[in-house]
């Protein structure tokens, strides 16, 4: 398995974009956002992209993405996707999965360039969204281990704050 994480390569197969400037009648103020992650013929890429509403603390997207590249393995031990081609079931209701711009468009509709993102490692989701956003904050940077200035695990840190 290799992960391709230089920005020239990952970009000349998909480009990145900045968040849309414009409003839709979804757009939020400050959304948390994941994204789960499998190995293709691309390298590294998004199977999964999750949003919740920090002033709520609802999810407002959760879908599953169909990658460029052929899976080679959809990383199930850590993302709980084991088969892309059944869509995702939230609350009764199946989800057809998306394709990548269809989930980035559907990005779209919560975020904008204006919308705080808050994330846990976000360069990496950052990176498969092929996302170039300002508004950030990272808890993977906020609390680092204070002797030795690594980034914590996000269950460390749910353990320590929750």
């Amino acid at each position: 398995m290799y992960r391709f994480t230089e920005l020239k390569y990952l970009a000349d197969y998909i480009p990145f974009v900045y968040a849309p400037e414009t409003k839709t009648p979804k757009t939020l103020f400050a959304a948390g956002i994941d994204c789960e992650m499998g190995f293709t013929s691309h390298g590294y890429e998004m199977i999964r992209v999750t949003v919740v509403d920090w002033a709520t603390g609802k999810t407002v997207l959760d879908r599953t993405v169909y990658p460029y590249g052929k899976v080679i393995d959809l990383n199930t031990r850590f993302s709980g996707i084991s088969n892309l081609d059944e869509g995702l079931k939230v609350d009764g209701v199946l989800y057809p999965t998306l394709s990548f711009k269809q989930a980035r468009d559907a990005l779209f509709e919560y975020i904008n360039r204006s919308t705080i993102i808050i994330g846990h490692g976000l360069e990496n989701d950052l990176a498969v969204m092929r996302l170039i956003h300002t508004r950030i904050v990272d808890t993977s940077i906020l609390y680092t281990r204070q002797k030795s200035n690594k980034k914590m695990p996000l269950k460390d840190l749910v353990q320590m704050y929750l």
